[in-house]
């Protein structure tokens, strides 16, 4: 009977554990996305859900990040790693997880593609899960879409622009007087 109920509490509380991680998951900002060593879904977040416009089911166990990037991007990534470490990089799995199995994480940024094929930027940090024996059992990207930031950015550069035009081609004396108030 003792057995059975201290196998009934861990049980318990596994499923709490368990629990737990998937209202983190789902009530995070950032799409969260794990997958398989050869790149399949394993665990795909609410907020990846709405940033991407796939559902988890459509995806977990069937695709892989690739479904989300231009190929030309991913040819250039592969290009970029081959010439970082002096060993050929073929487009695939492989780009999104290197740097991350090499040196344990990997942050690059992606031009992204939803469903509907809209395209949007998006900042991806990538790092190794690994197992007790510390072994490497897939690999866990964290995504954010930076669109408001490249706008705000862009918004930025045009103003600095338009400023130094102003300056580079006035005819007449500007004079900028600071207020500076202690």
């Amino acid at each position: 009977a003792r057995e059975m109920e201290e196998r009934q509490r861990a049980e318990d509380s596994l499923r709490e554990v368990s629990t737990l991680m998937r209202t983190i998951l789902d009530s995070a900002n950032y799409a969260i996305i794990a997958c398989d060593p050869d790149g399949t879904f394993r665990t795909f977040n609410k907020a990846a859900e709405r940033m991407f416009g796939y559902r988890a089911d459509e995806l977990i166990g069937k695709q892989t990040p690739a479904i989300f990037h231009d190929p030309g991007e991913i040819e250039e990534y592969a290009r970029v790693l081959t010439k970082e470490f002096g060993t050929q990089v073929e487009p695939g799995p492989d780009v999104f997880s290197l740097k991350a199995r090499r040196h344990g994480f990997d942050e690059a940024e992606w031009t992204c593609i939803r469903k509907n094929g809209s395209k949007f930027p998006v900042l991806l940090s990538v790092s190794p899960r690994r197992n007790a024996d510390d072994e490497i059992t897939g690999y866990v990207g964290i995504a954010s879409d930076i669109s408001e930031r490249r706008r705000t950015e862009e918004a930025l550069r045009e103003s600095e622009e338009r400023y130094r035009d102003l300056f580079e081609n006035a005819t007449d004396i500007v004079y900028i007087h600071e207020d500076r108030k202690s």
